[in-house]
């Protein structure tokens, strides 16, 4: 179901502006920026779930790399869309949607708005590292950027990759060549590095020199869902059946 947040709102210069929903279950967030000076590099989103944060005060320029993965739109400088799937979240115990958007600039006709309400369950969260050596849970996919915007498809540093399975160590220009064959659309070609991306979810590290113009990675992660959340998804998929016959 899709929901309005908030439309055409303006956020004031280095603001923290939070918009608030009260669904049972979360997908994605949807953000339309109507602005001809915005800087997306310094646009941050952070997505919450009562305490729990899923998003975590990553630059909208960060994450346009994961959009580009399933979606064709195409921005320009007045007119600037991010979409950010996170898979499908039940909520619990009364929890509220908060979305967090912090700015340094000011943010003219900004629209927030989220589709919930879905029977699914498959959480993901997004993290971002800035540290050049760490390591995630569950990663399903890495993306990285340059936080000032720059291109990195010149980047021949290696990122060594380690987890149970596997151990690879590709450059930062390789990633851009695979994030170009996967990408939608090439208006952004030269900005990130799918250096990761795998179907099944592990805990895998990441080391790289802190002299390569890469110096930012956000992980996709696959979130374990418990016992109550499986329960409560089964019930509205149980719903949506019966109205549905």
């Amino acid at each position: 179901m899709l929901v309005t947040l908030a439309n055409n709102q303006e956020l004031d210069i280095n603001s923290t502006t939070t918009f608030t929903y009260s669904p049972t279950s979360f997908q994605k967030v949807l953000l339309k920026i109507d602005d001809d000076a915005v800087d997306l590099t310094s646009v941050y989103i952070t997505v919450q779930l009562g305490s729990r944060t899923i998003v975590n005060g990553i630059s909208f320029h960060a994450l346009t790399g994961f959009q580009n993965l399933y979606s064709g739109v195409v921005g320009n400088t007045a007119d600037r869309n991010l979409f950010v799937d996170c898979g499908s979240w039940q909520l619990l115990n009364s929890e509220n949607l908060y979305i967090t958007i912090r700015t340094v600039a000011k943010l003219n006709f900004v629209d927030v708005s989220a589709i919930v309400d879905g029977a699914s369950l498959k959480p993901i969260q997004y993290t971002i590292y800035e540290d050049n050596v760490y390591t995630a849970e569950n990663v399903l996919v890495a993306m990285g950027s340059v936080a000032n915007g720059n291109s990195l498809d010149e980047d021949v540093t290696n990122v060594t990759i380690r987890n149970q399975i596997m151990s690879s160590s590709p450059s930062v220009a390789s990633g851009n060549s695979y994030f170009r064959s996967m990408s939608q659309q090439d208006d952004s070609k030269s900005l990130f590095s799918l250096i990761y991306k795998e179907n099944t979810p592990h805990t895998t590290s990441f080391n790289y020199s802190s002299t390569a113009t890469m110096n930012q990675i956000v992980c996709a992660q696959s979130i374990p869902y418990t016992r109550e959340m499986l329960s409560q998804a089964k019930s509205r998929a149980s719903l949506d059946q019966a109205f549905a016959s």
